[in-house]
């Protein structure tokens, strides 16, 4: 079910960057007409152009969902829901989104500005709009027709307090800002709860993911790894209750007996099934029975809590206790992360005290076969980093690291059971690999009139990217404050758009002569330099390809280069100059007048031919 809360604020640059900056537990983020690192700059260019820069500068607001309601989407998608609220309640507007998985309850935060980019119109909260409904029902209108068309419940109309009440331990965590060990608790609970049937296959469970629990008469107390001091269980109720746990216990038992060869099918090819026809149903303590759960006792425990001394084997006792094989756990956890991150181009760097940690969340260091959060203080194997990087169960996890897919059986019976948020956040490239990249931009360039081979030189110095979702983007020289997109419709042309603020050129060279050749985009200078575009030049002049036309980039460029008296203006590959480049000449005209620097207009042909440097090899 949606919530959603709004706020107006005075303060533009504390809004934008609390929802630009990363604060490691974010997971999807997206600019519209805006690029993150420059948007408090994009925001008050358009208030600036519209001669508005008083007032409330952003409007602000909270989307979120109930947990129970966290795994029926991925973050990409509720943050997509996002997106779709504010393209139908304010189009036009720039705003940034970031989506947060840290707490129980999945949520985007949402920085707009108040000032529309084309007409200047400001967002007001105005108590009654033309539907008749207040500025707060109104969104929150649009807001639940969102979620219903996507699958998803909506609140009672009469239960707006639009609070979704979350799990103790979430509370708890939010409120000490610090540790996630709950989380990993919960989780580990989670998962041991779901498939033992007695306390020793429960705590056996928990162990092997770092929890040590002892059970004592009336109440259980639980240890993460590395933390001495335990949390009772009765406070956390559902989670941890003795009471719920024997429920579940003997539910799991009711669940199992309807399939007694379970046990051996996940474990593949035993002694027992191949010389047996029957499978022999055990209890507790190792003894025959018949599939049943009559006269077992949920409460019985072994006394002195397993501190991580236990020594792991398949046991006869072992292989009977429990529906999953510790020793498949065990044998998970011992996998290399070292060669999961190679696998799956992951990349790790080193901090300043030597130690892995991952490239753009380096606040969680990698060892070989364990990983540890520095944030929020949560830790664990290859398991855990696997499952949340692949947004998969951690019973499928196990099974895709050792390669054990009878694991899966489980889930084929009695369903998924996944995590309702996330331990750590493995940064995601929005870029395409290099050999589809090649590809991809390759045919874009051509298209596009420039070799297709230039795409190699444009990846290489990192003036190109292609996303994930096949859209080029094209980038300054040196600096990737913003960008030029180019995405394929249907028709198959290119639509360009802009992203944030450029202030650099795409290419600059420094000749020794006193003209200089300037083109007044990146296509137009890569069409006419061949299939590598970022060679030198010839004939001693000076080369200037402008991002985007403004006069400051050029002001640069003659500052750098006393010597130039003359600047060719080669005109774009395709087309002939477009007013707003005509108006550039003329003003460079009257400013460089006194100064004694000519401006020049020519073709390409005319410029290549006549004056131009090399540029078509």
């Amino acid at each position: 079910m949606p919530i959603l809360s709004f706020e107006f604020s005075k303060d533009l640059k504390a809004s934008v960057e609390y929802v630009t900056k990363e604060r490691g537990d974010d997971d999807e983020f997206h600019a519209e007409d805006c690029m993150k690192e420059s948007a408090v700059d994009n925001f008050k260019a358009v208030k600036t152009l519209h001669n508005k820069e008083g007032h409330n500068q952003t409007l602000n607001l909270v989307q979120s969902w109930h947990p129970k309601e966290a795994n029926m989407k991925t973050p990409e998608q509720f943050n997509e829901l996002g997106r779709e609220l504010v393209s139908r309640l304010f189009p036009g507007h720039q705003y940034v989104i970031r989506t947060h998985t840290d707490k129980g309850h999945i949520h985007n935060h949402i920085s707009i500005n108040t000032i529309h980019q084309e007409t200047g119109a400001r967002i007001q909260n105005e108590k009654k709009l033309k539907n008749g409904k207040g500025f707060l029902a109104w969104m929150r209108s649009e807001n639940d027709k969102i979620a219903l068309e996507n699958g998803l419940s909506v609140l009672h109309k009469d239960a707006h307090a639009r609070e979704a009440k979350i799990p103790f331990s979430v509370q708890k965590m939010e409120r000490n800002k610090k540790d996630s060990i709950y989380i990993a608790m919960a989780q580990g609970g989670d998962f041991a709860r779901e498939l033992a049937t007695s306390y020793d296959e429960y705590t056996d469970i928990l162990s092997a993911f770092g929890i040590t629990a002892r059970v004592e008469k009336k109440n259980i107390t639980y240890f993460y790894q590395g933390y001495k001091k335990g949390i009772r269980g009765k406070p956390h109720r559902a989670l941890w209750d003795k009471k719920r746990l024997e429920e579940a216990f003997k539910a799991n038992d009711e669940k199992f007996k309807n399939h007694p060869d379970l046990r051996a099918q996940l474990r593949g090819q035993i002694e027992e099934l191949k010389n047996s026809p029957t499978l022999v149903w055990r209890d507790g303590n190792g003894k025959p029975r018949q599939p049943g759960i009559t006269g077992k006792d949920y409460s019985k425990f072994t006394p002195q809590a397993r501190k991580g001394k236990k020594q792991w084997h398949e046991s006869d006792k072992e292989l009977h206790e429990s529906i999953v094989p510790i020793s498949e756990i065990k044998k998970a956890r011992t996998a290399s992360i070292f060669d999961y991150c190679k696998k799956e181009k992951i990349p790790l760097i080193k901090n300043a005290n030597g130690e892995s940690v991952l490239k753009g969340r380096e606040y969680i260091m990698v060892g070989e076969f364990g990983w540890k959060n520095t944030r929020n203080k949560a830790q664990g194997s290859l398991i855990e980093f696997m499952r949340d990087h692949k947004g998969i169960t951690t019973l499928q996890a196990i099974s895709r690291i050792n390669n054990n897919p009878n694991l899966l059986l489980l889930e084929k019976h009695f369903g998924e059971q996944r995590t309702k948020f996330k331990l750590l956040y493995i940064p995601k490239s929005e870029e395409q690999g290099l050999e589809t990249s090649l590809k991809r931009l390759g045919y874009f360039l051509q298209t596009q009139g420039v070799n297709p081979r230039a795409a190699q030189s444009l990846l290489s110095r990192k003036n190109a990217q292609v996303t994930s979702k096949g859209a080029i983007r094209l980038y300054p020289a040196d600096k990737h404050t913003g960008a030029f997109e180019f995405e394929e419709h249907e028709s198959g042309k290119f639509q360009k758009k802009k992203l944030g603020k450029v202030q650099s050129p795409f290419y600059s060279e420094k000749g020794t002569g006193s003209k200089a050749i300037v083109f007044t985009d990146p296509l137009s200078f890569m069409a006419a330099r061949g299939s590598d575009p970022f060679r030198a030049s010839s004939g001693g002049k000076s080369v200037l390809a402008l991002f985007d036309s403004g006069a400051d980039v050029v002001d640069q460029f003659v500052a750098g280069n006393p010597h130039v008296k003359t600047l060719q203006f080669v005109s774009p590959h395709g087309r002939s100059f477009s007013k707003g480049e005509l108006d550039l000449f003329e003003n460079l005209k009257s400013r460089y007048h006194a100064y004694g620097i000519q401006i020049e207009t020519k073709g390409l042909d005319q410029a290549l031919k006549r004056e131009g440097p090399d540029l078509s090899r």
